[in-house]
């Protein structure tokens, strides 16, 4: 379970959640006590920071997509990721498949959408919805030159 436990943390800058090892075969209180034992940083319900370094913008967003098995960086913080719109809140936003209106929890904004099928990718190993997507997710909110800024989505 080391060993798991290492190559999700390698690939996930340092962060892993819960649902992950519960899928790898621990138990919940194999979870509790490896992070009481080791000071892992709970960062959002279900997801640890395991070191103890101030946590950097990509650990962040990681940690947001973590928060479920199905789950997206989106909106505002897809933008910052993307860099076309600069976005340092106090919170994430993320998208999950369901419906229903956005919903504030702890560091997170969580959005529904029944319509992410061809709208997600991953960008620099963050799970996180097209650049095309994040546009129209928040194409009211740009000013003209952070319109300018979208890539094409071209490669």
């Amino acid at each position: 379970m080391d060993v798991h436990l290492r190559e999700l943390a390698a690939n996930q800058a340092d962060t892993v959640a819960a649902w992950q090892l519960l899928a790898a075969g621990w138990t919940p209180r194999m979870v509790d006590d490896r992070a009481k034992r080791h000071g892992w940083r709970v960062v959002h319900r279900g997801v640890y920071a395991l070191s103890q370094a101030r946590l950097t913008r990509r650990q962040r967003w990681i940690a947001a997509t973590l928060s479920a098995p199905d789950c997206w960086l989106s909106h505002a913080s897809a933008g910052g990721c993307w860099g076309f719109r600069p976005f340092d809140g106090s919170f994430e936003t993320v998208t999950r498949p369901g419906s229903g209106g956005p919903r504030r929890l702890g560091g997170l904004l969580v959005c529904r959408s029944r319509t992410l099928d061809g709208e997600t990718t991953v960008h620099d190993g963050i799970r996180i919805t097209t650049a095309a997507r994040t546009v129209i997710d928040f194409a009211a909110h740009l000013d003209e030159r952070e319109a300018r800024r979208v890539p094409s989505g071209k490669r």
